[in-house]
């Protein structure tokens, strides 16, 4: 495909394709059956778009994340014949690619897949960089596989569908991948943000190209998270913690993730007052949550089970400025302290 960005890692390889979706899956479907999962909201609203194509409507939400949903769909897959030489389609945001990803990485030990992300999450984060999965009982992605589709259909223009509130949760992630990395991005994002947030076309998809570039640059480095990658989860030790035990949307999550990991970042990489305001503020403006208000005794044990803990120590990332973060290895027993102090500030 024309104007495609190529990333080649050790386990695949993959095509991202900007301005491209549903209409550009002939052509690389020929002389091959394939299945499209995708789930009963984008079934509806894109009826017409989905006709050509053989269509399984999943549930919705972190709800479809089981292994027990994992072995129904595997074995509709078996019952419709599909074979090594066949594709699977995802057709949906973050919890589609994530699930259907998974199965592609394991049926008959690997088949085709192509991902036609239709979310701001989907588009700047979680279609991209090869990683899979579905839940474990409350642990967020405790099961997974890291599997690269061959093609990632990217149109922003499927974004414009999403409901405020699903919309919105992308956004978090943009700003994350803004603060580690990229000053400009985030100038930007305070500049834009009335118009992103009415959905406007050009500068909405200008950012998730520029959002989608941060994590494409940092997974090309790499690959499996044992450096560089970690920057990624700034905000998500916490965030994934009080996802599951709020019952939080992921975006308000992270959110509330980068706020708490801001305030350690002031007391132990000295970041500024106005960087931490800035930050704060920001998230605040995309109409995302900022405030803590669970107790630590309730999420600490979920963040025990985070997959970047280690030993007696997780790998955090604390930001130095805004556009610069760094990754270090915590002492378990003086991240509850800086969280204790967080906690008694608020």
């Amino acid at each position: 495909m024309d104007n495609a960005i190529s990333l080649e890692l050790d386990f695949g390889s993959s095509k991202i394709c900007y301005g491209r979706g549903l209409s550009s899956l002939p052509e690389l479907l020929v002389g091959r059956s394939h299945i499209l999962f995708t789930d009963s909201l984008l079934a509806e609203l894109y009826r017409d778009e989905l006709q050509p194509y053989d269509v399984v409507t999943l549930p919705r939400g972190e709800e479809l994340k089981t292994l027990a949903q994992v072995e129904h769909y595997l074995g509709h897959m078996l019952d419709q014949d599909i074979s090594r030489k066949d594709v699977v389609i995802s057709f949906g945001g973050g919890a589609v690619s994530d699930f259907v990803g998974f199965m592609a990485s394991i049926y008959k030990r690997g088949i085709e897949f192509i991902s036609v992300p239709t979310t701001v999450l989907a588009q700047v984060d979680a279609a991209l960089g090869g990683k899979t999965g579905v839940n474990f009982g409350q642990w967020k992605n405790m099961v997974g596989s890291f599997y690269m589709p061959s093609h990632i259909l990217i149109d922003s223009h499927y974004c414009l569908t999403q409901d405020h509130d699903d919309y919105k949760q992308g956004f978090a992630e943009i700003i994350k991948h803004a603060a580690i990395r990229d000053l400009a991005l985030f100038e930007k994002l305070e500049k834009d943000c009335v118009k992103l947030m009415a959905k406007q076309p050009e500068v909405l998809e200008d950012v998730i190209r520029s959002a989608g570039r941060i994590k494409l640059d940092i997974v090309a480095k790499d690959a499996k998270e044992a450096g560089l990658r970690k920057l990624l989860n700034f905000g998500h030790t916490v965030g994934h913690g009080i996802e599951k035990l709020a019952g939080m949307a992921h975006g308000d999550a992270i959110g509330v993730g980068m706020s708490v990991a801001a305030a350690l970042s002031q007391s132990r990489c000295q970041l500024s007052p106005e960087a931490y305001t800035r930050l704060i503020d920001l998230i605040g403006n995309f109409d995302l949550e900022t405030v803590m208000s669970q107790d630590i005794e309730e999420y600490w044990p979920l963040l025990l089970k985070d997959k970047k803990a280690h030993a007696n120590a997780v790998d955090y990332v604390f930001l130095t400025d805004i556009g610069k973060a760094i990754i270090e290895p915590i002492a378990l027993d003086q991240l509850r302290s800086l969280l204790e102090d967080y906690h008694a500030s608020i």
